[in-house]
């Protein structure tokens, strides 16, 4: 007991992002040291703000739903105006991150987008969205996506577009909109923070949650947070998340602001479903969150238990009330920029790629088969001295000061073919249970925010 406070107390903001709360941080831990640098301790309540009309640009946005069977077909063609200087400015750039990669040609002008983590994504939203600057001609729009098996990149849709005529209107919906930070950088990228199961009159409370989660990313700080500017959704919803429970099928849609709830229908390749939540609607979430300009979506929802969400470019969301508030908000934002669990156990994460998966694309998980390790083979290989043995024991940590190499690790429960290593010991990073990302996790979020920005 005495070993395990120590650990706890050491650790001083941000501990073990396994599933079970007990070994999660609580945030009175980290309260003090936020309190002195809380720059939003007077400002005004959310009756004394100006409603903000933020600028915006056009954007399709392409809905793909994916069937049993593997069957991908284009559903919805959306146009709304979510679209931000950002977007314009990296959709020509093709990402090497993702499982899903969407193409969009038209004439001498291509697009490209990426969401989403592996084999359970897709059973877990039953699609997927791709949002491009606005363009009015004859397009080809072609997915690829990761095959649930061997995990090779297939085109598994290709069709012609004609956005002009077949792009609906997004419909309008009733919220108010909020700028909470400001920033001045001059590639800069928009966080909207929306809310999720608050109820009329409960405004005040999740602009207070809100400001929670911009004075812990900003202060402690979150990596690249210089690039971002907050702006904050209110919508009300008609209900609570509540707990996770089969509510049976089919689905049925949620009755609220983003329409999310507990993904009780993949419980049988989920099992800890009752740790993250996902649409029950692909519709209804990307048609609440395209209301306004955005580059990441941020959620907080309305809830006390203990739960996070991270996904590749889809959705981060945390509950409101949870006593580990700001250690599921990065941990689940790291997530959202691609990082995948460095802990071991847990059962399986919703990050999962196919078993046959041969190059893990998540920044700080690589994948080898039997027999030698080369220094190659690992993404991280700049941060790695040549001294260090490959693979890297744990007990090699404890000769050495603070060293990156090959650990046998992470991945919770999720199978593989071939052998999961980390780039640092577990228990050194926040996406297992340190107060901080290492360098390896840092540089591949800031790689993620300069490829977003245009830079």
């Amino acid at each position: 007991m005495i070993k395990f406070i120590l650990i706890l107390l050491s650790i001083s903001c941000f501990s073990n992002p396994y599933p079970w709360k007990e070994f999660a941080p609580q945030d009175d831990i980290l309260t003090p040291f936020l309190s002195d640098f809380d720059e939003f301790q007077n400002m005004p309540e959310p009756e004394e703000f100006y409603e903000y009309i933020f600028e915006s640009k056009e954007v399709l946005r392409v809905q793909v739903d994916w069937l049993e069977g593997e069957i991908y077909n284009i559903s919805h063609l959306i146009k709304e105006f979510s679209g931000t200087e950002a977007l314009y400015k990296s959709r020509s750039k093709k990402p090497t991150w993702g499982s899903y990669l969407a193409t969009l040609k038209c004439g001498d002008v291509t697009y490209y987008d990426s969401v989403g983590t592996g084999r359970s994504f897709r059973i877990l939203t039953r699609g997927m969205s791709f949002r491009f600057p606005m363009i009015y001609g004859e397009c080809n729009f072609k997915l690829e996506a990761e095959d649930p098996e061997l995990g090779d990149m297939n085109i598994v849709l290709e069709q012609k577009i004609w956005p002009a005529h077949e792009a609906k209107e997004i419909p309008k919906l009733d919220y108010k909109t909020y700028l909470l930070k400001e920033s001045f950088h001059p590639n800069k990228l928009i966080m909207t923070i929306y809310a999720e199961g608050y109820k009329k009159g409960e405004e005040k409370q999740f602009i207070a949650k809100a400001k929670k989660a911009i004075n812990a990313l900003t202060n402690l700080p979150f990596p690249g947070v210089e690039y971002f500017e907050f702006r904050a959704v209110f919508a009300e919803s008609n209900t609570r998340l509540g707990k996770a429970q089969d509510l049976g099928l089919p689905v049925p849609q949620r009755d609220s602001f983003l329409g999310l709830y507990h993904p009780y229908w993949a419980k049988d390749i989920m099992t800890r479903w009752y740790h993250i939540v996902y649409p029950t609607r692909q519709l209804k979430y990307r048609n609440a969150i395209g209301q306004v300009p955005y580059d990441y979506p941020l959620t907080i929802i309305k809830s006390s238990n203990y739960w996070g969400v991270g996904n590749y470019k889809e959705l981060t969301a945390i509950p409101s009330n949870s006593r580990s508030f700001n250690y599921l908000l990065f941990h689940e934002l790291g997530h959202y920029f691609g990082l995948n669990e460095e802990y071991s156990g847990g059962g399986r994460t919703e990050l999962e790629f196919a078993y046959g998966k041969k190059r893990s694309w998540s920044q700080n998980l690589s994948f080898n088969k039997s027999g030698p390790l080369k220094k190659s083979d690992l993404k991280w290989s700049s941060f790695i001295d040549e001294e260090t043995p490959l693979p890297t024991r744990n007990t090699f940590w404890n000769k050495v000061r603070f060293i990156y190499g090959a650990y046998t690790g992470g991945y919770a429960d999720s199978r593989s073919f071939y052998n999961a290593y980390i780039p640092v010991k577990a228990g050194l990073c926040l996406m297992n249970s340190s107060a901080h990302f290492c360098g390896v996790c840092t540089k591949g979020i800031k790689d993620i925010l300069e490829f977003d920005s245009g830079e």
